[in-house]
């Protein structure tokens, strides 16, 4: 039978941030919601989570893997693409090269 942790219990197994354990309302947050998708498994026991040590390194294994995995260099957020497009138009009408602005008439409604 696996030692069952409480929540409270298994700050302990988390590695330290800046010299400080993390909250147990975060291993909580982590057991709830998870983090990019993976979710600390747990059971209740009563109105208790409770987790196991396999469990939590087993989360920790699958954060660690889908962090990995999510960095792509040519996945960019949109805002830095519309920042390089804002960039590009910039650098082409510093060098003359600007685009022929749209007809606004065409567009208009009426």
């Amino acid at each position: 039978m696996p030692n069952y942790l409480t929540l409270s219990e298994a700050v302990r197994f988390f590695p330290r941030r800046n010299g400080k354990s993390i909250s147990s309302r975060t291993v909580y947050m982590r057991a709830t919601r998870g983090v990019r998708g993976v979710v600390l498994q747990t059971i209740r026991e009563g109105n208790m989570l409770m987790t196991t040590e396999e469990w939590i390194e087993q989360f920790q294994r699958e954060c660690t893997a889908k962090a990995r995995r999510d960095v792509n260099p040519y996945d960019r957020p949109k805002f830095q693409a519309d920042m390089n497009d804002e960039l590009t138009r910039r650098l082409a009408r510093r060098d003359g090269k600007e685009e022929k602005p749209i007809n606004a008439e065409m567009y208009a409604v009426r």
